[in-house]
């Protein structure tokens, strides 16, 4: 394209970075994938320094506190992908490079986070060049149907067991609450699964 992303410095004398990155509202289960092309040219390249680049795909809840998953690599709140790293005597020089991350958003996900980040850990030069980044979901748009509580789409038997198996239970987020009263009762039944099943 005509535009790119150039990520160098900060040149503060310690560890930094530098870079971009871009919220996506989201929702727990959906899966995500992270797509980036990477450059790093030889006249002022980061090969032989301790700078390193990254596409990071992290899962961000409402209060914009970032969460882990179990998708995630072990200890960390996010799932990465090394770029180019300087540390790397084989590191790719003069050629766009594509990289890729997926990842599953967990409980309580509000925003998936694609970043493209430059680390500077010594204060050295360099630079990396970003672009035609793109963020797709994965999993398929799921319509909802009233009197579906399991969530396939489909509104059959199983979606009556829940119901069954729910029923007189009080309080938020219950399956089977088709009306959104913080109660499973007849109404969830009458109103939401049967008018519906029987069409």
């Amino acid at each position: 394209g005509l535009v790119a992303l150039k990520t160098f410095g900060p040149f503060t004398g310690g560890p930094n970075a530098s870079g971009a990155y871009q919220n996506v509202a989201a929702a727990p289960g959906e899966q995500f994938e992270a797509s980036i092309y990477a450059y790093s040219p030889s006249p002022d390249s980061i090969l032989g320094n301790q700078n390193f680049t990254n596409v990071v795909l992290s899962f961000v809840n409402a209060a914009g506190s970032v969460i882990g998953s179990v998708n995630f690599s072990p200890g960390t709140n996010e799932k990465n992908t090394p770029i180019f790293d300087g540390r790397d005597p084989n590191m790719v020089q003069d050629n766009w490079v594509q990289y890729t991350v997926n990842a599953v958003a967990p409980a309580n996900t509000a925003y998936v986070r694609m970043s493209n980040f430059f680390v500077q850990l010594a204060n050295q030069g360099g630079a990396v060049w970003f672009d035609n980044a793109s963020l797709v979901k994965l999993t398929p748009n799921v319509i909802e149907v009233e009197g579906d509580y399991n969530g396939n789409g489909v509104v059959d038997a199983a979606d009556y067991t829940i119901w069954r198996d729910s029923l007189g239970q009080n309080g938020a987020n219950l399956a089977a609450d088709g009306d959104g009263n913080n109660m499973v009762n007849n109404d969830d039944y009458i109103e939401r699964w049967q008018d519906v099943h029987v069409q």
